[in-house]
């Protein structure tokens, strides 16, 4: 994984050398060359920080190293910049930040004289600066940088040198030790090691400093007496490497599903391939019928590939990194390298399993969203846990089998509904029926519309409630809490204590019914009686409530569908059987 991450970084160009990142900062405040005040003013667009791809920055053991209070360089949280805050414990602490920061801007004046210009600002006129900030509803905690006449020094490189040599002299030789060098991890050669690594920062959770991927600050961390950064020895610009790789990722080349990031590229850029992705985020729904859903991209990508038309995939591989930020940690949830045309198929397969009849009759429904499928098995609507959306993604790419606790909260879920009256969702019962075709039986008479002969008497008994719903329904109308609501929950669960007063009862509705709308009932009735056989289940197991509930919805998905829908559906079913 980190080599991935170190070949995806030479390739973006984002080696850096030792003592430079990158940083997002919001304000610059505006100099004269006669060093007055001038205004503060915003960097980048919106809400969105400008990022200065090569700042000066110190890692936290360097800001802390030698007993001696230092802050960053060139650039500062406001309150350390201004002394700028209103934390009484932290006031003596804040302050000395700040002496160090001006004595660094003093230093850096040797190579760039503004920088002189920026300390007499900073002594003369700190109280006007916050003011202005205040005004512009800037925060204590904002990173700010300066300008000289609307020229920001930090975006160009006349610093560099100074800084470079102050770098490797007070915190390169302070942070390794005497040591022999060990081999690094990631290259090979022969190093000393960097004692701690560069933080991620572009992952939620992870507190407003980021977290470490690799870190040693436990001794649980520490073997055969090795101490922090020689349990994974890397040099220094290796430690800073992999971090701003999988920073990078993140911005550019992730999707956020509850608690867990999902980061996806590739060894060899494939654009083709990352459009056939679309359905991490995308779906067919909300009426896009003319646009290409995601699941036609993946198809057109797969055939492409197998007729020869895609770009030569050669030793091409997929890096898929499903990550969580835990306080100051990074915590690998999954890692997955597979070849790209694998991972097409296995989406061609996800959603071809997944697909369900429409709930209003009248065709199949739209492709879902990856996560409206995790939603549809989320009964409290309340956020999942990482776990439960690992188990999904990897049914969903590695194509396993549904897991049985997914299936029962589908399960539950659709039975919530059924209870308040409210449609199902399209992508909890497609679920449902992916959790049979996936299983090593039962799956081959499961499809995406009603299956008269399927041989399993709990989708039968389903059928046969939503068929005397319907009759009722036809007979008394609108009578508020009806066959379903009352009966749904026992009927499921035991199907023998319930069906025969039902049957029963049916004979009432009956016969308020015309004579050809009696007999279409009556005839439906038998046919899924004959299915049945002597008697009805005494009860279901969970797993045949789940077929219960397909029989049920199919049936009523089916009753619901146009005239035109129902001939097509019967033409299938004739062909398929």
């Amino acid at each position: 994984m980190l080599q991935a991450l170190k070949d995806y970084a030479e390739k973006q160009h984002l080696m850096v050398l030792p003592g430079f990142a990158a940083k997002e900062i919001r304000w610059a405040v505006d100099c004269s060359p006669d060093g007055r005040f001038l205004a503060v003013l915003p960097l980048g667009e919106g809400k969105n920080p400008e990022t200065f791809p090569a700042c000066p920055s110190m890692t936290d053991s360097q800001l802390k190293t030698g007993g001696e209070i230092r802050s960053q360089v060139l650039w500062e949280s406001a309150k350390v910049a201004l002394d700028w805050t209103d934390e009484e414990e932290r006031k003596e602490r804040d302050a000395r930040k700040h002496g160090f920061f001006l004595a660094m801007l003093d230093s850096a004046g040797a190579s760039v004289p503004e920088f002189g210009t920026v300390v007499q600002v900073l002594r003369s006129h700190s109280e006007n600066i916050i003011k202005a900030l205040k005004e512009n509803r800037a925060k204590p905690t904002d990173k700010v940088t300066f300008a000289v006449s609307g020229k920001i020094p930090l975006r160009d490189t006349g610093w560099h040198l100074w800084w470079a040599q102050w770098f490797r002299e007070h915190c390169m030789a302070e942070d390794t030790d005497a040591q022999e060098g060990m081999l690094c991890l990631m290259t090979g050669a022969l190093v000393t090691p960097a004692m701690t690594h560069v933080k991620v920062t572009k992952l939620p959770d992870t507190g407003s400093f980021g977290g470490v991927l690799v870190g040693f600050d436990k001794d649980a961390f520490t073997s055969f007496g090795l101490q922090q950064g020689r349990n994974a020895a890397m040099s220094q610009e290796m430690a800073s490497l992999y971090p701003k790789a999988l920073d990078h990722l993140l911005a550019n080349a992730s999707r956020s599903w509850g608690p867990v990031r999902v980061v996806l590229w590739f060894k060899q850029a494939l654009p083709e391939a990352k459009a056939a992705l679309d359905w991490l985020d995308q779906g067919a729904e909300d009426g896009q019928a003319e646009q290409m859903d995601a699941r036609s991209k993946a198809r057109t990508f797969l055939r492409a590939v197998e007729a020869g038309q895609a770009p030569d995939l050669g030793n091409n591989e997929y890096y898929c990194l499903l990550v969580s930020g835990a306080a100051s940690r990074v915590v690998v949830r999954s890692w997955e390298v597979g070849r790209p045309e694998a991972l097409v198929h296995a989406i061609e397969k996800w959603f071809s399993d997944l697909r369900i009849a429409r709930r209003e009759g009248g065709g199949v429904a739209p492709d879902p969203k990856f996560f409206a499928v995790v939603g549809g098995a989320n009964d409290e609507q309340a956020d999942f846990l990482a776990r439960n959306i690992l188990q999904f993604w990897g049914c969903a790419t590695q194509e396993r089998a549904i897991p049985y606790e997914l299936m029962a909260k589908a399960l539950k879920r659709f039975r919530s509904s059924i209870s308040k009256d409210e449609s199902a969702l399209h992508a909890g019962i497609g679920l449902l029926k992916a959790f049979h075709i996936r299983k090593d039986k039962g799956g081959v008479h499961m499809k995406e519309h009603l299956n008269p002969e399927h041989p399993e008497r709990a989708y039968q008994c389903g059928r046969l409630l939503a068929v005397l719903a319907a009759l009722q329904y036809s007979a008394l109308g609108d009578v508020g809490a009806g066959v379903i609501q009352r009966f749904y929950g026992s009927a499921s669960q035991s199907p023998r204590t319930v069906f025969g007063a039902l049957i029963r009862n049916s004979q009432h509705h009956l016969s308020k019914l015309d004579g050809g709308l009696s007999h279409w009932y009556q005839e439906k009735i038998a046919k899924i009686m004959a299915r049945l056989g002597d008697e009805f289940p005494s009860t279901l197991s969970l797993e045949q409530q789940s077929l219960f509930a397909l029989g049920y919805y199919q049936q009523m998905a089916s009753d619901r569908a146009p005239r035109t829908d129902k001939q097509t559906e019967a033409q299938t079913q004739e062909v398929t059987q």
